[in-house]
Parts: structure tokens; C-alpha cells; sequence
């Protein structure tokens, strides 16, 4: 890593970018369903992630400790997901409800 790990961290996401662009190229093609129709879809679930991610980093942020930090903020950002989740009646939120239900009967 000779140019450090955000530099890296800035390529995979370059990365990403183009290889999703290829891919929704042919699901556009062999399926009809375009990048468009993909962001649409999964823009809510990836607005909900962007906050959990802001909320854990200011958590571990303002705890030095790391298995203190650590211990805090998977706790955190399940709780915030899964309450956002419940209040915005995601549609994944309810396939998971019923999956955990029915495993438990």
C-alpha cells in the first residue's frame, strides 16, 4: 500500500462504480431492468446505511477505547437500522419479521 489506505479505499470505490455501471449495462440488456430502476431500488436501504454508519462513527469516535468502542457501536447501529427499519415499514424489515417468526414456530 505505497499511497496509504484512503487512496486505496478511493479506488475500490472507482472500482465499484464502473463495475456496476458494466453489470447494470447487461441486466439492462438481458432483463430490462437499468442502473436507473437498480438505484431506485435500493436508494432508501442505502440512505438508512449512510445514517447508521454516521451515528457508529460518532460513537466509536468518542470512545478511545476499542472493545469498549466496538462493544457500543455494533449495538448502536443495529438498534438505529432496525428502528428506522420498523418506523419506515421497510418492506425488508417485514420479510425478516416473518422469516424470524416462522423459525421460531
Amino acid at each position: 500500500m505505497p499511497y496509504g489506505i484512503k487512496a486505496m479505499i478511493i479506488g475500490l470505490f472507482f472500482l465499484s462504480a464502473v463495475g456496476f455501471f458494466i453489470n447494470t449495462y447487461y441486466m439492462k440488456k438481458l432483463l430490462g431492468y437499468g442502473p436507473f430502476s437498480q438505484i431506485k431500488d435500493f436508494y432508501l436501504s442505502f440512505l438508512l446505511s449512510l445514517f447508521m454508519a454516521l451515528i457508529v462513527h460518532f460513537v466509536c469516535n468518542s470512545i478511545h477505547n476499542p472493545i469498549i468502542s466496538l462493544s457500543v457501536a455494533i449495538p448502536t447501529g443495529l438498534l438505529v437500522y432496525g428502528v428506522l427499519s420498523y418506523k419506515l415499514n421497510f418492506e425488508q424489515f417485514e420479510e425478516l419479521k416473518n422469516i424470524i417468526s416462522r423459525k421460531s414456530d
